[in-house]
């Protein structure tokens, strides 16, 4: 059982990947926009020289993710105003992911990894408020050392972790 759960934000919520499909489509569908956002040359760059991600090799992946306790990878939604028959609702639109992995909780440990947003969505806060929102998350379940690795030449990277402490 992976050990977090949805998080709610001011203006995100983190649901972890596949708990907001309905059915195996629904998964699968939320597994291919994560691989498309690491493939934009934009987001993938920053994830070294490993090219694009196949889908052979990006399935190999969600295999090891679903059986893995210590990975929770959560999808970033931004809450957006919906206007319904009915009314005024709010509505979410997924504009990005994060994951905490390497969770052991017997040495306190875990580390932040698979950062993208959609270019589209970048520049907002979200990132910010879901870096955030993780490492609350994780100490509320005992983690005390969060580390992460980050290209020294992606400075809006490291900008926003040095801004989250």
């Amino acid at each position: 059982m992976k050990p977090l759960t949805a998080i709610s934000g001011r203006t995100i919520e983190l649901r972890p990947l596949g708990t907001d499909a309905t059915d195996l489509t629904g998964v699968l569908a939320e597994v291919e926009l994560l691989r498309t956002w690491r493939n934009a040359f934009e987001i993938g760059r920053w994830f070294g020289d490993q090219g694009p991600i196949q889908p052979a090799q990006h399935a190999e992946w969600v295999q090891r993710y679903f059986a893995d306790d210590g990975d929770v990878t959560w999808i970033i939604k931004r809450r957006i105003a919906a206007q319904w028959r009915s009314g005024h609702a709010e509505a979410l639109e997924a504009v990005g992911a994060l994951s905490l992995c390497n969770i052991d909780r017997e040495k306190r440990k875990a580390e932040i990894g698979r950062m993208m947003v959609a270019v589209l969505a970048q520049g907002h806060g979200y990132a910010t408020e879901a870096v955030r929102l993780v490492i609350a998350a994780a100490k509320g379940i005992g983690i005390a050392e969060i580390r992460l690795t980050v290209r020294p030449d992606n400075t809006r990277a490291i900008s926003l972790y040095g801004s989250c402490g």
